[in-house]
């Protein structure tokens, strides 16, 4: 917020230009990606927000606590800057924001801007956000969001400063305030930094020893025409197998993702058996045998027709509960 907080004054005056030159930027690049996205899944937002969410058409509670923590963590401190400057001249920055050259594109893009984030947040809200630190749904609205904040901080801070000879206490109050306030945002920037270190650390050894690992002894041992299918946090596997995959986890293909959203078990069954794959990945909760909060690893795995699969290999990594096991079809399976 503290580098945007001169957007306002640096925008351009003639705003037609400078809502031209935002629709060549941003808007048109994005509506191409946005249609081709549409045209090629057949939905209309990010294929993984339809394999990582259930609906459930009413308010969500554990949504609402996602978007909570994340406007308590990333957005409360910046939005009382914002409130303390402009309730210091409301009038003044009221008139400061309206009345420039910039006003009518401030006001467009503003409309736009609230109008997408309300939208998504409304979506949100009515689904099951089914992932861990299911908040970052609503990280890309936090440059949107500060941007905001950023423009009428620096209208407010034009009309205090205006004030600053008849009224030299609000403005140092308001520049003290301020400045505490955006340290102590930055200082939970830093905890949530080493935090999300501390993720990516145990995550990255997770990876090299289950999906890494299973990827690369799959590319060993299955031929390149057979089908791998993965079920589940696929991951790296996939990408260091080098066969043709079918992510059950819904997030490459947008047939697993309408079975899916069917809720028709056997239909996913069938499609699995369809194949006829090689090669079957599954995660698993437990080390003795595939299972999953999602029945359908247990169900495939339980299927008369998975009898001709014979397990070659588990991977384990110490401190976390997830486990991989790789089963190849029995004409293929080998020491």
């Amino acid at each position: 917020m503290a580098l945007a907080v001169r957007i306002h004054v640096r925008a351009p005056a003639d705003g037609r230009a400078f809502i031209a030159r935002a629709c060549v930027a941003y808007v048109l690049p994005g509506l191409t990606y946005f249609l081709w996205r549409w045209w090629y899944y057949g939905l209309l937002l990010p294929n993984t927000f339809y394999a990582k969410t259930q609906p459930v058409g009413v308010l969500e509670q554990s949504t609402l606590w996602d978007l909570q923590r994340f406007a308590g963590l990333y957005v409360a401190l910046p939005l009382v800057v914002a409130l303390m400057w402009a309730v210091a001249e409301p009038d003044s920055t009221w008139i400061d924001l309206r009345g420039s050259d910039r006003g009518p594109a401030l006001l467009v893009l503003g409309l736009v801007a609230t109008s997408f984030t309300g939208a998504c947040i409304l979506q949100y809200t009515r689904t099951a956000l089914e992932m861990n630190f299911s908040f970052r749904f609503f990280a890309p609205f936090l440059p949107v969001l500060l941007l905001g904040l950023a423009i009428v901080t620096s209208a407010s801070y034009c009309s205090v400063a205006g004030t600053r000879e008849t009224k030299p206490l609000r403005a140092r109050l308001l520049s003290a305030g301020s400045v505490v306030l955006l340290v102590l945002q930055l200082m939970v920037y830093v905890r949530s930094f080493r935090d999300e270190l501390d993720y990516v650390s145990r995550y990255k050894r997770l990876l090299e020893s289950q999906q890494v690992a299973a990827g690369h002894f799959v590319a060993a041992r299955l031929p390149a025409t057979e089908w791998l299918m993965v079920l589940y946090d696929a991951g790296a596997t996939p990408y260091y197998s080098r066969r043709l995959t079918v992510d059950f986890g819904g997030l490459n293909g947008p047939e697993v993702v309408q079975l899916q959203r069917a809720g028709v078990m056997r239909d996913l069954i069938d499609y699995f058996f369809s194949f006829r794959p090689g090669a079957a990945v599954f995660t698993s909760n437990a080390p003795e045998h595939v299972t999953h909060w999602n029945r359908l690893s247990k169900a495939i795995v339980e299927d008369e027709r998975f009898r001709e699969y014979i397990l070659v290999r588990k991977f384990s990594t110490d401190g976390t509960p997830k486990h991989l096991f790789v089963y190849f079809r029995s004409d293929l399976a080998r020491d």
